[in-house]
C-alpha cells in the first residue's frame, strides 16, 4: 500500500486502540488470515490491571482460533458446493481473467459433483426426518444411517442420528454420535448440546454443563442449553450432583470461553 494509506490505516486502528489505553486496560489484537480473504484482527480487553491473565486467555484462543476459522470457512464451501452455488471469490485484485475463469470453471465442477454426491445421503436423510417426525425413531436411526453410508464427512446425518437415539433413551448411541459430529464440525451448536442431554441421562453431570456452557458461548439466547444449566444448578443445591466426580483430562470438548 502507498505510504498515505499505511498512515490512515494506523490512525483508524489507534482511535479504536486509545479506548483501551484510556481507560487504563490491557488489550490484546489477534490477526486472523484466511487464504482468499481480507486481513482480520480480534481484539480482547480485560480489566484494568489483568495484564498477565489477557495474555494467558490470548495465548489459548490463538491456538482454537485459525484451524477453527479455517474449518468453518471450509465448511461454509462444501454447503456452497452442496447448494450449487459458487463459494464467495477470493479478495485479490492481482488475478488474472483467465484465473477467474478458471476458478468459476472448477468451482461449478466441484458443485456439480458435491450436489451428485449428497443425493443418496439427502434422500435418506429426508426419510428420516420424516419417520421421526412421526415417531418412528428406530426407523429414523435406520434412516440417518443409510444416509451416513453414502456420506460419512456429513456432521449432520450423526447429529440427527444422535437425536432419533436421545428419544428412544439410547443415551450411550446418542453420545458417540455427537462426538463423530463433533469432530467434523468442532462448533456445531446442535451436536453440543444434545451431546449434554445425552450425557445428563448418563449421569455424566459435569461433562453436561461443559457442552451446555460452549453452546451458550458459541448461542447466547439458546434457551435449551440455559434451561439446562439452570436444571444443573438446582440439582446441585439439592446434593444430587455430589460425588459426581470432576471433569476427566481427555474430555472431548472444544475448549471453555470460546
Amino acid at each position: 500500500a502507498e505510504e498515505q494509506e499505511l498512515q490512515s490505516f494506523e490512525l483508524q486502528c489507534l482511535r479504536l486502540a486509545s479506548l483501551a489505553t484510556i481507560a487504563g486496560a490491557p488489550q490484546v489484537v489477534l490477526p486472523v488470515t484466511l487464504p482468499g480473504r481480507p486481513a482480520m484482527g480480534i481484539s480482547l480487553i480485560g480489566m484494568p490491571r489483568t495484564d498477565l491473565q489477557l495474555l494467558e486467555a490470548a495465548a489459548g484462543l490463538e491456538k482454537l482460533l485459525q484451524p477453527t476459522l479455517e474449518a468453518v470457512l471450509e465448511k461454509r464451501q462444501q454447503a456452497a458446493a452442496r447448494a450449487g452455488t459458487p463459494p464467495a471469490p477470493a479478495a485479490s485484485s492481482h488475478s488474472s481473467s483467465s484465473s477467474h475463469g478458471q476458478s468459476r470453471t472448477q468451482n461449478g465442477r466441484h458443485a456439480a459433483a458435491g450436489s451428485q454426491a449428497q443425493q443418496p445421503g439427502e434422500g435418506a436423510k429426508a426419510e428420516g426426518n420424516t419417520a421421526f417426525s412421526a415417531g418412528n425413531f428406530d426407523e429414523a436411526v435406520l434412516c440417518y444411517s443409510r444416509a451416513i453410508q453414502a456420506d460419512s464427512s456429513n456432521p449432520v446425518y450423526y447429529s440427527n442420528r444422535a437425536m432419533a437415539h436421545l428419544k428412544a433413551m439410547r443415551f450411550e448411541d446418542a453420545e458417540s454420535d455427537c462426538n463423530l459430529a463433533l469432530k467434523l464440525d468442532s462448533v456445531s451448536a446442535k451436536a453440543l448440546l444434545r451431546r449434554g442431554v445425552a450425557r445428563m441421562g448418563l449421569s455424566k453431570y459435569e461433562l453436561a454443563r461443559k457442552d451446555f456452557h460452549q453452546v451458550v458461548a458459541l448461542e447466547p439466547k439458546n434457551r435449551q442449553a440455559r434451561g439446562e444449566l439452570e436444571n444443573l444448578k438446582h440439582l446441585e443445591a439439592s446434593g444430587v450432583l455430589a460425588g459426581s466426580g470432576p471433569i476427566p483430562e481427555d474430555a472431548e470438548s472444544i475448549p471453555n470461553g470460546f
